[in-house]
């Protein structure tokens, strides 16, 4: 199995070449199409502008620094493509938010890459919201395909030898382990862990590892299990494992406020977004 169609977000900010580069990666590994969105966000700015201060030469001034920023970034990534030799891939600029612009091009991808949690306190010059966590949340919520998340910080390769799946008794988690199979099937070890609080009974999840390493054996991969115990905190916990055991890729379903209460956004899944230390991918 493999990814033929990767769409990822190109902005202006200091992270997007690391993320770019992630996605190139990732591209050429899976012989694979990459569409990088770039959204000319004129509302944002009209939003926050005193409207007595507008005017028709004003604003026409405002689109013409986008579209010359818009330009600009395209630009660095067709460049960023062309160094790795990544010959099918595209910028397409879409007037309007980024979410509303990535939610569509979703629709005709197999996997989205977009950067990790960051916080600015300021508007991007081509009219994005520099607030990235409204554009992971709300895609992760309404996205029909899987994200992964790819960290500020490091460099990761496309291709990763240990993966560790966050495994919960749901319909998210499921769907993340369907839908990174062409991830999981190219590493050479995958453990699936499940985090359970004190005083729970580990046997509750014997039957769901049997199940998981049956389903997985029959697309070729051999599964280790783990329960882990955790006191007040499975994001950290998570994140800590992951890190002693040498794993290149997090595998976890991604949940919203009425599931799962203890995995919501604002919970673990907020917490891995704010702090991973590895690739994320998550589907919900």
């Amino acid at each position: 199995m493999s990814y033929k169609a990767i769409t990822t977000y190109i902005d202006d900010t200091p992270e997007c070449e690391a993320w770019c580069e992630y996605a190139i990666d990732l591209a050429l590994q899976h012989n694979a199409r990459l569409v990088a969105v770039a959204a000319r966000n004129l509302a944002s700015h009209l939003i926050a502008t005193d409207y007595l201060a507008l005017n028709s030469r004003w604003v026409s001034e405002l689109q013409e620094r986008i579209d010359k920023n818009v330009s600009k970034i395209a630009a660095l990534f067709e460049r960023q493509c062309e160094k790795k030799g990544l010959t099918r891939a595209e910028v397409r600029v879409i007037t309007g938010t980024p979410v509303d612009a990535m939610k569509h091009e979703a629709l005709f991808s197999d996997l989205i890459v977009l950067g990790q949690y960051q916080k600015y306190q300021e508007q991007n010059t081509n009219g994005a919201s520099l607030s990235r966590a409204g554009l992971q949340e709300s895609l992760l919520m309404s996205s029909a395909r899987p994200i992964l998340y790819v960290p500020t910080q490091g460099k990761y390769a496309a291709i990763a030898d240990h993966v560790l799946i966050a495994w919960q008794s749901s319909r998210e988690s499921a769907l993340a382990v369907r839908q990174a199979l062409p991830l999981i099937q190219q590493a050479t070890s995958v453990q699936a862990v499940v985090v359970v609080g004190k005083g729970s009974q580990k046997s509750e999840t014997t039957g769901d590892h049997k199940a998981l390493i049956t389903y997985l054996a029959l697309h070729g991969v051999s599964l280790e299990t783990k329960i882990l115990v955790s006191d007040s905190n499975p994001a950290n916990m998570l994140l800590s494992h992951a890190c002693d055991n040498g794993a290149e890729l997090l595998v976890m379903g991604g949940y919203g406020h009425t599931r799962l209460k203890e995995w919501a956004i604002g919970g673990v899944t907020k917490t891995i977004l704010e702090s991973m230390t590895l690739p994320v991918l998550m589907a919900h």
